[in-house]
């Protein structure tokens, strides 16, 4: 058995269930999804079947800012944040505005964690006053 496997039938898994469920049903197969507060665990993509962007709590900005040119270079899709417990909006904050993305709201609660899917930023246009 793999560590994942092994991971994943561990207490937290059990917890992580129905995050990872939602996780699933809100993205597709293609997307990436950044995960905070899990450290390096697999647990949330190996059972939602994603890719995901680990933001341990000890990364630095320059590494969160270098990851965040890494999926820009790949063309990677990132398109939901799930954040478990708290901490790290420096990290977070970074991430998006590197790739120019904001949150849409929350889409599912569960054991701590919230799932939230990402949008790109639209840049609001200026408008001349209509001549008449």
């Amino acid at each position: 058995a793999s560590f994942c496997d092994l991971h994943v039938k561990g207490t937290q898994a059990g917890q992580l269930r129905e995050i990872s469920a939602q996780l699933q049903a809100q993205t597709s197969a293609d997307e990436v999804v950044a995960i905070t507060g899990q450290d390096w665990s697999p647990v949330i993509p190996y059972q939602a079947g994603r890719r995901a962007l680990m933001i341990p709590p000890f990364a630095t900005l320059d590494v969160v800012r270098a990851n965040a040119r890494e999926l820009r270079a790949a063309g990677a899709k990132l398109t939901a944040l799930v954040r478990c417990g708290t901490g790290q909006e420096d990290a977070v904050r970074l991430l998006l505005s590197e790739l120019g993305l904001q949150p849409q709201g929350p889409r599912w609660v569960a054991d701590g964690c919230t799932l939230t899917r990402l949008a790109p930023r639209h840049m609001g246009t200026l408008q001349s006053p209509a001549k008449g």
